[in-house]
């Protein structure tokens, strides 16, 4: 199945990085012309993902803090993905049901996560996303420059301090 993204009521594409950054009008004429990207996207049902769980952390924690101290509690092998907020992507690696693991350490995770349930593709409204910059000249890997892209597609988080 391919799902296109489109402001309701309007005949016009639309990206979802376009509706996320607030662009969307809460009125759309027939006139309305989209300048920005627009992309098909397949919905693919992918078994790992059915297998695994959101975690919404206590506190918010740097993703290295949180594979750590999962680690210390016997959960390596669960791979932890950051999602926005203080939610996480947690998957199992090597064979390893996430939900296994859950209810064998429920407890170490209650200190972690306030709310650990099984992925939906309903449940997150945001997710944060690396993005790549080809062919950007290095005179203009600076902090502002990069801002001005990521602003472009939605709002940008962080720099990483090695790369501006």
């Amino acid at each position: 199945m391919v799902k296109v993204w489109k402001i309701k009521g309007s005949r016009e594409n639309h990206s979802h990085a376009d509706g996320k950054a607030g662009r969307e009008s809460n009125v759309v004429s027939r006139d309305t012309v989209w300048n920005g990207q627009s992309f098909n996207a397949e919905t693919v049902q992918a078994k790992w993902l059915m297998e695994s769980w959101i975690g919404t952390m206590v506190e918010f924690r740097t993703m290295e803090a949180l594979r750590e101290n999962m680690l210390r509690a016997g959960m390596g092998s669960i791979r932890v993905r950051y999602l926005g907020d203080k939610d996480v992507l947690l998957s199992g690696q090597d064979g390893i049901l996430v939900k296994d693991c859950i209810s064998a350490n429920w407890k170490a995770l209650t200190e972690f996560f306030e709310v650990l349930k099984p992925w939906n593709k309903n449940i997150l409204r945001n997710k944060a996303v690396w993005m790549r910059c080809k062919g950007l000249p290095l005179h203009l890997w600076t902090f502002d420059c990069f801002k001005q892209v990521g602003d472009n597609v939605h709002t940008l988080l962080d720099v990483d301090e090695a790369t501006a």
